[in-house]
């Protein structure tokens, strides 16, 4: 039976899928309804990849997709020799998307599971250097280029693939969480975002290199140069294990601020809303009425009557006791001359 190209020409396949494509754009738009729960952004790109471990999940899953871009856009050129039908070449390239699909939720699992995440991305680059070893082989294998190797690359290139974007993924998640970002909508968003920019980027530079590559040095070459990259970016995620495995120093936290947004809707509210109604209790039990404007104001009044009355009588009293003081003052003087004048009568009386 012939495939889809033979049967319905060039354009058939992309029919198919640009009407699968379609069909899930319909669908989604009635599975996913609008939400007002996402909460303000409240973490800035610079913060976020301030760490050097999101930065090599960056780094890990451009890379991935530059290799992934690679192969689409020269493995069919370098399989020609063979003379296979073009059943047998989609065949070929359908096996790393079946591995890719087969092993991810496992390396999901497995990533949930490990203390590090990385650890997974180190193992897939590692099949991606002998996917990329193998596929051609690179120039100093004395072995010929085989359909078998072809096969098995394949198979290595969908285990890395998967272990590798999935891993990233999560590790990113993972540690962005420890670094104390909250963990809500937002910062997966965020997260989401950068990776899958790295992903397009790589996805571009990936088949452009290839293509120059494949012009001027052939393919056997051109997989090695690929190779010399992935051996980098898996060096510097391995050396960033051994660090962290012989110094086992938690990430530092960072202080982020409130949104403000949130401080201000919590402001608005409590300006909105009225002061406490109804009835007051008070420590005996009885219930009274809560002060209008009116009775403050009449109450601060009597107050103040109050205290300037108070202040009236005490200058009063003040005053009366100064007069009687003086007047005790002058009859103490009284009585002590009275008294020194009998005595010296006496004497001359006698």
């Amino acid at each position: 039976m012939k495939d889809a190209v033979m049967a319905g020409g060039f354009s058939l396949p992309f029919l198919v899928v640009g009407a699968l494509l379609l069909t899930g754009t319909v669908v989604n738009m009635f599975l996913f309804t609008d939400t007002d729960d996402v909460p303000p952004q409240s973490i800035s790109v610079r913060q976020l990849v301030a760490n050097i471990d999101f930065l090599i999940d960056i780094l890990a899953i451009s890379v991935c997709f530059a290799m992934l871009g690679f192969n689409e856009a020269t493995l069919e050129p370098h399989i020609r020799q063979f003379q296979l039908t073009p059943t047998t070449i989609g065949a070929i390239f359908l096996i790393s998307g079946v591995l890719d699909a087969v092993s991810a939720p496992v390396w999901g699992i497995v990533a949930e599971k490990v203390p590090n995440a990385q650890i997974l991305i180190f193992i897939g680059g590692i099949c991606f250097i002998v996917c990329f070893l193998v596929v051609g082989p690179v120039p100093f294998f004395n072995f010929p280029t085989s359909v078998t190797m072809v096969l098995v690359s394949q198979v290595l290139l969908g285990l890395g693939m998967a272990g590798q974007i999935v891993s990233s993924l999560t590790h990113g998640m993972k540690l962005t969480v420890e670094r104390g970002f909250p963990d809500d909508v937002g910062t997966y968003g965020l997260i989401s975002g950068l990776l899958f920019s790295a992903a397009c980027f790589g996805a571009f530079f990936g088949p452009t290199i290839g293509g120059i590559l494949i012009d001027h040095v052939g393919y056997r070459y051109a997989t090695f140069a690929i190779t010399v990259v992935e051996t980098i970016v898996t060096a510097i995620c391995g050396l960033r294990l051994l660090f962290r495995l012989f110094r086992k120093k938690p990430h530092p936290k960072i202080d982020i601020e409130e949104p403000i947004e949130k401080s201000i809707e919590e402001l608005s509210q409590k300006s909105i809303d009225p002061p406490h109604s109804g009835n007051i209790e008070e420590k005996n039990g009885k219930n009274i009425e809560p002060p209008n404007e009116k009775s403050t104001d009449q109450l601060n009044r009597r107050n103040i009557d109050e205290q300037n009355a108070k202040n009236t009588e005490l200058s009063n009293e003040k005053s009366t006791d100064q007069l009687n003081g003086k007047d005790v003052d002058h009859s103490v003087k009284k009585n002590i001359h009275q008294p020194n004048g009998k005595m010296n009568s006496e004497p001359n009386g006698k």
